[in-house]
């Protein structure tokens, strides 16, 4: 899953969950961040829709489409190069 969207879906789950505790009445300020990370993370474990949901937002917003984009750019450059292994075992036959 790309990055951009991934970082506006764990985004959206915190604030999703931080609204819900100041609407019971928690003050975010006696939550612990671990807390808050943990219940953001089940959130989106039922929610699976909020995925989907960020994945149009990032296509209609140009500027998370761009971040989207150049992304996927560098994903696709980093799978053509050789990676450390294969350069390592291409310099052992080499030796030999």
């Amino acid at each position: 899953m790309n990055a951009v969207v991934m970082t506006l879906v764990h985004l959206a789950a915190k604030k999703i969950v931080q609204a819900n505790m100041r609407a019971k009445g928690t003050g975010l300020a006696d939550v612990d961040a671990r807390e808050i990370k943990a219940a953001a993370k089940d959130y989106l474990r039922d929610h699976p829709e909020l995925i989907a949901e960020t994945v149009e937002r990032v296509q209609n917003t140009p500027s998370f489409r761009a971040l989207f984009e150049k992304e996927q750019r560098q994903r696709e450059r980093e799978a053509k190069r050789p990676s450390r292994a294969s350069l390592e075992r291409f310099a052992q036959k080499a030796k030999a």
